[in-house]
């Protein structure tokens, strides 16, 4: 008999010859799979981790933004001076019923005409100052004109995948009567 090489060989040594090739054969057909379920099971770790670090995030987002809502203190979120997000402490702080009215109006409807140039050098200096901006007094304008006194500060976000600040307020009219009424007094 002539084995597939053409070597002359005897039907036991042929015989031998594919129960080698079977043997091969199937170490690698295990060898295959053996690799496959690890493949596979790699697959599935990757995917679990990635599925709690999907669900850890969207937690911490849920937690920030009931941060956000229940803050006493107002929390704008502005880019290139519009209002993209606003709790509704700022709503409040502002004169309006609801934060969603306050969302995508420019900060020149809000701002104290006065104060627009503060808002420009807090961008600049979060920029220079790694994103962050010390304690600064403003002054707002509610719709039925009156103003409202406030000391906030900044810092420079990434939100909804853009560059934007963070503003902090809180409300400081009452002090700042109570200081003139001192003075006053004095």
């Amino acid at each position: 008999y002539l084995n597939m090489n053409g070597e002359q060989k005897t039907k036991t040594q042929l015989l031998a010859e594919i129960q080698a090739l079977e043997r091969q054969l199937e170490a690698t057909k295990q060898s295959s799979f053996t690799s496959l379920d690890a493949q596979v099971a790699k697959y599935q770790r990757i995917e679990t981790a990635r599925h709690q670090a999907e669900l850890a995030q969207r937690e911490s987002e849920d937690r920030y933004r009931r941060l956000v809502e229940l803050s006493f203190e107002a929390i704008i979120v502005v880019s290139q001076g519009v209002i993209l997000n606003i709790n509704p402490q700022g709503a409040s702080f502002l004169g309006a019923y609801n934060p969603s009215s306050l969302l995508n109006r420019h900060l020149r409807h809000v701002v104290h005409p006065g104060n627009l140039k503060n808002f420009a050098t807090w961008t600049r200096l979060a920029k220079m100052n790694q994103g962050e901006v010390p304690l600064t007094e403003a002054q707002f304008i509610r719709p039925d004109g009156s103003c409202v006194e406030v000391e906030g500060a900044c810092v420079i976000i990434t939100y909804q995948g853009k560059p934007a600040m963070q503003i902090v307020l809180r409300n400081i009219t009452e002090r700042k009567q109570a200081e003139k009424e001192r003075e006053r007094l004095l």
